[in-house]
């Protein structure tokens, strides 16, 4: 029998106390000290970076601000992003590096443009908040596609996976599409978007040849603007070109246009990946997007650090569904190969889990905490360690422990995300709490 702190008596039998800890015998394991206060606590919801953490990223890169306007941050310079429909803020944008392989991607009027049945006009506020004079793609009376794509193929390994994206807004039509087609034309497909509503309207198909894992859906861009976002994995024909067309309905390509008729286009991208980035605005050239990357190490680290023998790791995000090595946050050694982590697995749908690696990177522990997740979701994860006692809990749930394992004992850095992540990441909130939680607790903390 022992007194428990701030619980009252506490037997063997599994008297509930100390945040619903059921006791020596109970499944929700022992909880110690450290439990209610978290050492480090990092929110990123208020556009503001802790002066802790050293922040890279070796380019410039776009996020939505708090007007919901697209704008860019030159080099090294962390992004807040915020919800462009909602104008809520979304936490630290992070992404892999990326290429938007589609050049003067704001401008139709540029003869980078081949224009199949289309004139180019109107007067819009664009994503930006700035307005277009040359984003309406104005249908002839030609009984056929109506549309604009790169006048040359745009170059790209064959079988690669890739995905295109574009801003429709309506106007006298109300749906825009993608096609990609290969660069001999021998394969093409196409989706398609409801501007009133945001719904895909034609799910990827295949017009001719085949490609393979085709997905398409839809982000509200605000203001009237939606973003169509088309992945797929081409076929064995190098390169290929977009074609950002009008359509009467949604389901039909070709028509007999009228000649006032049309929607407003912005923002195309190109990139190899099997998600969407954040848009890479392009004028005469493509243009790269280093990869994001936030760390802290040193004292900024070691003063609440507590040399890895128990302690609990939380974190509040958002991840791309798709996206591989999507890791929260991490506690790591130098060649970060030990590490404590809310790991992004993979898959598709990809997986969170929490992961304690140690002696080289050795696994540990694996709890998975889900089996899947889904893209702009708000998720809460914590996990907590100590030597043969692995817990975790996801979404107010706790999920199975892991009984067996050591501990790292040189981790010396804590990472945001990962530069080998291969899709975007929001993360909101993380916290590290110096003692092991308890199953209940763990609930508690990600409800």
């Amino acid at each position: 029998m022992s007194w428990q702190a701030n619980a009252g008596w506490q037997g063997r039998a599994g008297w509930q106390g100390y945040g619903g800890w059921t006791g020596v015998s109970g499944w929700g394991g022992e909880p110690s000290s450290g439990t209610t206060t978290p050492v480090l606590d990092l929110t990123f919801l208020t556009a503001s970076l802790d002066g802790r953490i050293t922040f890279t990223r070796g380019s410039g890169g776009t996020r939505v601000n708090s007007s919901g306007n697209i704008v860019t941050e030159t080099n090294d310079v962390a992004r807040f992003d915020y919800n462009p429909s909602t104008l809520a803020a979304r936490g630290l944008l992070l992404e892999p590096a990326r290429t938007n392989l589609v050049i003067q991607n704001q401008d139709f009027s540029q003869a980078a443009w081949n224009k199949t049945n289309v004139t180019i006009g109107g007067s819009v506020t664009l994503p930006t908040g700035s307005t277009g004079t040359v984003n309406k793609l104005i249908e002839t009376t030609a009984n056929s596609t109506h549309g604009c794509d790169p006048g040359t193929a745009l170059t790209i390994p064959a079988s690669s996976t890739i995905t295109i994206s574009a801003y429709f807004k309506s106007a006298e039509r109300g749906f825009g599409h993608i096609q990609w087609n290969n660069a001999g034309d021998t394969a093409a497909a196409w989706t398609s978007v409801n501007l009133s509503t945001g719904a895909v309207t034609q799910a990827p198909t295949m017009i001719v040849g085949t490609f393979t894992n085709m997905t398409s859906r839809v982000e509200n861009a605000g203001n009237g603007w939606w973003r169509l976002i088309f992945t797929l994995t081409m076929d064995a024909v190098a390169n290929g070109k977009p074609f950002m067309g009008v359509s009467t309905d949604g389901t039909t390509r070709s028509y007999t246009g009228v000649a006032t008729n049309g929607i407003f286009c912005w923002g195309v991208q190109v990139e190899v990946g099997g998600n969407a980035t954040s848009v890479l605005l392009t004028t005469t050239a493509s243009v790269a997007r280093s990869a994001d990357s936030a760390v802290m190490t040193s004292t900024n680290f070691s003063t609440w650090f507590n040399s890895a023998v128990r302690g609990t790791l939380y974190a509040s995000f958002e991840r791309d569904a798709t996206g591989t090595g999507c890791h929260a946050v991490a506690i790591r050694n130098a060649a970060e190969a030990d590490r404590i982590f809310i790991a992004g697995g993979s898959g598709t749908p990809a997986s969170q889990r929490f992961d304690v690696n140690d002696n080289a990177g050795a696994s540990q522990a694996q709890i998975t905490l889900s089996a899947s997740v889904a893209t702009n979701t708000i998720y809460k994860a914590a996990g907590s360690f100590k030597t043969n006692e692995f817990r975790g809990a996801w979404q107010g749930v706790a999920q199975t422990a892991d009984t067996a394992g050591t501990v790292p004992t040189d981790c010396d850095r804590l990472r945001i995300s990962q530069t080998a992540m291969t899709g975007p990441m929001r993360v909101r909130t993380i916290q590290f709490y110096s003692g092991n939680m308890s199953d209940a607790q763990l609930a508690t903390l990600t409800t």
